[in-house]
């Protein structure tokens, strides 16, 4: 929390507030890579205050953004539509709640801020009516942070391959990465917000996130056998950073994310 009472995270700070949820995992894996970078850009653009009702969407098992949220003095309900949410949680005071982001269980205006980080990807279909159900319940004069995989070389199917993460001829992880037109189309227009922020996340030159996700080599043998989990976490901000669109690879799949920041 800053002097002036607006919710700030730093990399550091989130990188020793994830220890909580296993310090054995902590300490070889490491905090997640991506969400380093993410959730201290997305608690920078929500510009929340202490008392102010969140809603987290997509919170897992863990809830780590909400649980740092809360941590931060805001009232914060987190939801997700898997049936373990909250199941793994380091904050026990945290409201978690089984909901589809399609259809929210909640009244108009019923929140001053929201996040969905890495969340509307894995909506197999209505991301669209996701983003509508989003600017509904969120109050006139608040904020909605949204981060995607994001590629603007319109290779959407990219992350269909065999043989990733175990799985072949399976979308990797989450049902698709979105281009410039996506955007507009699926996310932003159906809001009917302002967009107040866009950043589009990369890694030119270093990838990192090679290292972190897919490790090959002998980097695989040492990835977890050795404590060096933090470090990805402290200096992913130096690496997975804002780029232009002129910066990306045709087969940027990971390490990669739009940042849509929401103003009604």
């Amino acid at each position: 929390m800053s002097e002036d009472g607006v919710f700030e995270l730093s990399p550091l700070r989130y990188m020793w507030a994830t220890r909580r949820f296993g310090f054995v995992h902590w300490l070889f894996g490491g905090a997640d890579y991506s969400r380093a970078v993410e959730y201290p850009l997305t608690a920078r653009l929500l510009q929340a205050r202490a008392g102010e009702r969140l809603l987290d969407v997509g919170s897992g098992r863990r809830g780590e953004f909400a649980s740092l949220a809360r941590r931060a003095g805001l009232e914060v309900t987190a939801i997700d539509e898997r049936d373990d949410v909250g199941a793994d949680a380091a904050d026990r005071s945290l409201t978690f709640q089984r909901a589809d982001a399609r259809k929210l269980p909640f009244e108009d205006a019923s929140f001053d801020r929201i996040t969905a980080i890495s969340t509307i990807e894995h909506i197999p279909e209505g991301d669209d009516l996701a983003m509508a159900e989003l600017a509904r319940v969120l109050r006139p004069g608040g904020r909605l942070v949204v981060t995607v995989p994001f590629n603007p070389l319109k290779r959407a199917d990219l992350y269909i391959r065999g043989g990733v993460y175990g799985r072949e001829g399976e979308r990797v992880f989450f049902e698709r990465v979105y281009d410039e037109d996506d955007l507009e189309r699926r996310l932003i227009a159906p809001s009917g917000l302002r967009l107040v922020e866009r950043i589009y996340l990369g890694e030119p030159g270093v990838r990192l996130s090679y290292l972190y996700y897919t490790p090959r080599g002998l980097a695989r043998r040492v990835r977890h056998r050795i404590p060096w989990g933090p470090f990805f976490s402290l200096f992913a901000h130096r690496f997975f950073r804002p780029v232009q669109a002129d910066q990306y690879e045709i087969d940027d799949w990971s390490g990669v994310a739009a940042v849509l920041a929401f103003e009604k």
